[in-house]
């Protein structure tokens, strides 16, 4: 909620919300778990729509598993605007996935998840956060077929390619990681279009 926990308003529509939900037979505390987040104390907070505070916290509590669905519409907010531009600059497409309609976001959001939680069970529930980064960024290429090898320091992780005869190294910090996890897909994205760039003279 973009409100206070303390303001009537959103208390009033807490409870709206609640009595619509045991009206189509969901009860708090039987078979739903309603997670509520308020603004206050959030930076920022009054500012932002529920929405971006929800996103907000899923990334503080672990940016490797969100699921991003965003409709697809030619007119909005300029605070929504501006939200969609953050989140879809920040993950570079990564998990953004676009929807027309409520069917085809249920659609979406079902295989998402299956897909989701297949990928978890194939690696392992026991990752740490390092891990998740390895396991990405080894997906990503400079160019097809190309794979790192990776090595894993005290202190940063080393990704070499190999590239039409030459190599390219580069490291990442792992205090970087935690604290900017995305940033640094993104950069990783910048690096190849630099080695692009300097294998072709072009870019591709």
């Amino acid at each position: 909620m973009n409100t206070a926990a303390d303001d009537a308003e959103g208390q009033n529509r807490i409870s709206a919300f609640l009595q619509q939900l045991h009206g189509l037979g969901w009860t708090e505390g039987r078979n739903v778990h309603v997670d509520t987040r308020w603004a206050s104390g959030m930076a920022g907070g009054y500012r932002k729509s529920a929405t971006e505070l929800e996103y907000d916290a899923a990334y503080r509590d672990d940016p490797t598993k969100i699921l991003i669905f965003c409709k697809e519409s030619g007119e909005r907010e300029p605070a929504q605007q501006s939200f969609v531009q953050r989140v879809g600059e920040y993950h570079r497409g990564y998990y953004m996935r676009k929807y027309q309609d409520t069917y085809e976001l249920t659609e979406l959001a079902s295989a998402s998840v299956v897909q989701w939680l297949e990928e978890r069970a194939a690696i392992g529930r026991k990752l740490e956060y390092f891990d998740h980064f390895i396991r990405l960024a080894v997906q990503k290429s400079p160019f097809p077929g190309v794979r790192p090898t990776y090595r894993v320091d005290d202190d940063y992780i080393e990704l070499k390619y190999r590239i039409l005869g030459r190599s390219f190294t580069v490291h990442f910090d792992k205090a970087l990681i935690y604290n900017d996890f995305w940033g640094c897909m993104a950069s990783l994205e910048s690096r190849f279009e630099e080695w692009r760039k300097e294998s072709y003279g072009r870019r591709t």
